[in-house]
């Protein structure tokens, strides 16, 4: 039988339109979603290539695609952009090469958020808190405790190591005292951690901003607010060898000194001489020449401090000397407590 020339340049450009296309491996095996995947093989074209994923189990024909970013003969680079979490065959279909089969290859891996790794100390009502875990993914998922949905102030996947990452969350206020599990999810599914996160939460109709209260002489000084630093405060704390916590209302200002601090550590500590506690006592506090006395005949209790470092106690004073201007007489006495006050290193 002879073959004609036409027909045996025919059959030449089928063989050559219908080449086998090969995948012969996927890097990496594991990914989230945002994960660049390299694919080499053969047979791929000069043309952008279709990139899909379809169930390893067979039990659905449904199509993810991936992104292609950049592609080449035997090489394709192509981003996981969605998918639910399982086991995936990646299918590489070739443009313009006609009707052939997609080369294949299974494995790929696509993960859920997992590893999740929970702070073993007690964490405040309220307060921040890093979680590590892999498989975050790069589009911001959620982040619930205890089952109460917490706000996500970070989410920072690993550029370089798929199943690295952290996230930042606030833990939810409202949230109850006791053991916790981390919940994290995307868009693949979800992961639980397996330790539980220790949690103080806020008592019901209780308040966790800072306050400050004293008499002075009989009369009542009380500041509630925003932490904030210095002098100018309404009622903040600085921590290291030394703290202050002062009350600043108007032009008037009441602020405790202890030089040499002691955490808590078990049960209630009064600040004694070796502490060297004292307190100011200001009017026109933020004027140019101020009325200033201090006593250090003081007395400071530090009777709580929480999971989140915020301190409150008792104090009183008297045996005021005067410093600058006309304020405190020596007989006087100022006696108070103060609440929720964060220590800021």
């Amino acid at each position: 039988m002879k073959i004609s020339t036409i027909t045996f340049a025919l059959l030449l450009g089928a063989s050559t339109l219908f080449a086998q296309v090969t995948v012969t491996s996927v890097e990496p095996a594991d990914a989230a979603v945002g994960t660049p995947i390299t694919i080499h093989g053969s047979g791929f074209g000069t043309k952008k290539p279709s990139v899909f994923l379809l169930a390893a189990s067979g039990s659905t024909t449904k199509k993810t695609k991936l992104k292609v970013t950049e592609f080449g003969g035997t090489t394709i680079v192509a981003v996981v952009k969605k998918a639910k979490s399982g086991t995936f065959s990646v299918n590489v279909k070739p443009k313009g090469l006609g009707a052939q089969e997609p080369g294949t290859i299974t494995p790929l891996e696509i993960h859920a958020p997992s590893e999740i790794d929970v702070p073993d100390d007690v964490v405040a009502a309220n307060s921040e808190i890093t979680v590590d875990a892999a498989f975050l993914g790069s589009k911001k998922g959620k982040v619930r405790i205890g089952g109460v949905k917490s706000k996500v102030l970070a989410w920072e996947p690993d550029a370089y190591a798929v199943n690295s990452g952290f996230v930042r969350v606030r833990v939810p206020k409202k949230l109850t005292t006791g053991s916790h599990a981390v919940e994290i999810s995307n868009i693949v599914g979800s992961g639980t951690s397996t330790e539980v996160l220790p949690v103080e939460g806020t008592p019901p109709g209780a308040s966790t901003k800072p306050s400050f209260f004293c008499l002075v002489d009989g009369k009542p000084f009380q500041v509630n607010g925003k932490q904030k630093v210095g002098y100018d405060t309404s009622v903040g704390c600085f921590a290291d060898d030394c703290i202050s916590i002062g009350g600043l209302k108007g032009k008037t200002l009441v602020q405790i000194f202890i030089d040499n601090y002691e955490p808590l550590v078990d049960g209630p500590r009064v600040m004694t001489y070796e502490n060297d506690p004292w307190i100011a006592y200001a009017t026109k506090a933020l004027s140019a020449s101020p009325n200033i006395s201090l006593s250090h005949s003081t007395s400071i209790e530090i009777t709580h401090v929480d999971a989140e470092g915020r301190v409150s106690g008792t104090f009183s004073a008297t045996n005021f000397s005067i410093e600058t201007g006309n304020s405190l007489l020596a007989d006087e006495i100022v006696q108070g407590t103060f609440s929720n006050v964060p220590l800021i290193d």
